[in-house]
């Protein structure tokens, strides 16, 4: 986009201009998400034309370059009196559903006796794509508020968080974290890496250890600004088109989805919407949102944890945990493990300070929620033209197939 077409865009949008400057409305408005979009494009183009640095922590560094010893001063030493950045850089690392980028940084010499972070990793909606699949879905601000509300209260393996802002008129935000790789000398994990059933139950023991620490906390259930799992698809449908997404995602999975449900996406809907009612009404915790596979890393030392906070919600256990089995181990594995795998999730959340739950009633509710799981990768698959490519083809697919396998297993369409 030219900087007079972003004018013109700007223009166009200004039909709504307080829910646009603020980056709430209607997200069901065909008038709100038109002229959302135009003042989104309007406000990356600018950036791109009349790139600007950051004047402190409250705002967001729209590229790598933006990134100054002086935002990152303001940012990481301003509980250390006296400290501060001297240098630094800032590298992109990979691009999916976020930009991610790498900063090494050198402090002063108050700066080092205090130990502060010099490696850190930020997760940014710097592409245009990327803001509107964020802002339109309403999950923004997910990996900032996780990071400042409920990571510290938290013994368990996941990054630490050193700060996060959104810019709520451009819809860009960052999230900086602890740099795993170089803090941890982590392994990232994805779906083509076979994972043993010790590393599941250690997933399953972190996953407890939040369910039950904020197991019915009134921070958690009362907290509007936390999408029920039904509320934050629901936007996502309305975003991407699910049915018509989801049907392009079995033509390009083939043979990964199997001849019963090759021809029953209607029928699979129904079910989807069942299983989100029910997970999202009743006892509710703080869930990750987003577990699968490939948004866990292993340590040096062999301990597994989670990162991609993003898509927090509050809801019930078995969202959470159906997400993770289904996709992350083979048909083979799963099928053979996965009612041990369950008594033990249970056991770990009743010591974590959840409720001891029968299994019988525990099995139906993770049989009943295997349609998400399914859906959530034929979109990825199937991805439209407002949606980011998030995953390669050859992994999506592999997860269709196992997510396929799991909704046909568990009978979850009757």
């Amino acid at each position: 986009m030219t900087m007079t077409s972003a004018v013109q865009a700007l223009a166009a949008a200004a039909r709504a201009p307080s829910t646009l400057l603020h980056g709430t409305g209607d997200p069901t408005s065909r008038l709100y998400r038109t002229s959302r979009t135009a003042w989104v494009a309007a406000a990356v183009a600018r950036e791109r034309a009349l790139p600007r640095r950051p004047r402190g922590r409250g705002t967001v560094p729209a590229t790598p370059d933006a990134v100054t010893d002086a935002w990152l001063t303001d940012v990481l030493c301003r509980d250390v009196p006296g400290a501060r950045v001297i240098w630094s850089q800032t590298t992109e690392a990979s691009v999916g559903s976020s930009t991610r980028w790498r900063t090494e940084v050198r402090y002063n010499q108050t700066g080092d006796e205090a130990g502060l972070p010099k490696s850190l990793f930020s997760k940014t909606t710097q592409r245009f794509k990327q803001r509107l699949m964020l802002g339109f879905i309403g999950i923004l601000a997910g990996e900032p508020t996780f990071y400042r509300d409920f990571r510290p209260r938290l013994d368990i393996e996941a990054p630490l968080g050193y700060h996060g802002s959104v810019d709520r008129s451009s819809w860009r935000s960052i999230a900086v974290t602890e740099d795993l790789a170089a803090t941890k000398d982590a392994e990232f994990i994805t779906a083509l890496r076979p994972v043993s059933r010790s590393e599941i139950e250690d997933l399953l023991a972190n996953m407890a250890v939040w369910h039950g620490r904020f197991w019915e906390a009134p921070e958690v259930t009362r907290n509007e600004r936390l999408h029920r799992p039904i509320e934050y698809v629901r936007r996502s449908a309305e975003t991407f088109g699910i049915a018509d997404v989801a049907r392009a995602g079995v033509d390009m999975a083939g043979d990964a989805v199997p001849v019963s449900l090759r021809h029953r996406t209607d029928d699979a809907l129904k079910a989807l919407w069942t299983g989100l009612e029910k997970c999202s009404t009743g006892p509710a915790t703080l869930l990750h949102g987003d577990p699968h596979i490939g948004n866990t890393y292993v340590t040096g030392i062999g301990r597994m944890g989670f990162t991609d906070w993003q898509i927090i919600q509050r809801g019930s256990w078995f969202y959470d945990v159906t997400y993770l089995v289904n996709g992350a181990l083979s048909v083979e594995d799963r099928r053979a493990w996965e009612s041990d795998l369950l008594a033990f999730y249970l056991d770990r959340l009743h010591a974590a300070g959840g409720p001891k739950l029968d299994q019988e009633t525990a099995w139906a509710a993770y049989r009943r929620q295997a349609a998400w799981p399914y859906f959530a990768w034929l979109m990825t698959l199937g991805h439209g033209a407002m949606q980011p490519n998030m995953q390669p083809d050859e992994v999506s697919t592999l997860m269709v197939e196992r997510t396929a396998a799991a909704l046909d297993d568990h009978g979850t369409l009757a």
